[in-house]
């Protein structure tokens, strides 16, 4: 049978990496809901806004087509440039 103070040591282990764990799925679930209302903030076009219509996402364009199509473009070019990064990080850190 182990110790007491080797168990407690990895129970220890154990809470700091669940803690870590559930601060990055935090950030990562956030930043998903957060991504595109942010990005859809961000467009602009010639359409004016109608205060009649419903909002578009964009304060500065009026159509809510473009503005979605527009933020999925801009993601789509965020996350190919994040997975650029990953796939040259990888293996670095995994040899550390």
């Amino acid at each position: 049978m182990a110790p007491k103070s080797s168990l407690f040591g990895q129970r220890r282990v154990i809470y700091v990496t669940l803690a870590g764990y559930c601060i990055v799925a935090t950030v990562y679930c956030l930043a998903k809901e957060l991504y595109g209302p942010f990005l859809r903030t961000l467009v602009h076009c010639d359409t004016p806004v109608d205060p009649a219509e419903p909002f578009s996402g964009s304060e500065f364009c009026g159509d809510a087509k473009y503005v979605l199509a527009s933020a999925q473009a801009q993601e789509g070019a965020l996350v190919s440039a994040k997975l650029f990064v990953h796939g040259l990080a990888a293996p670095f850190l995994g040899s550390m």
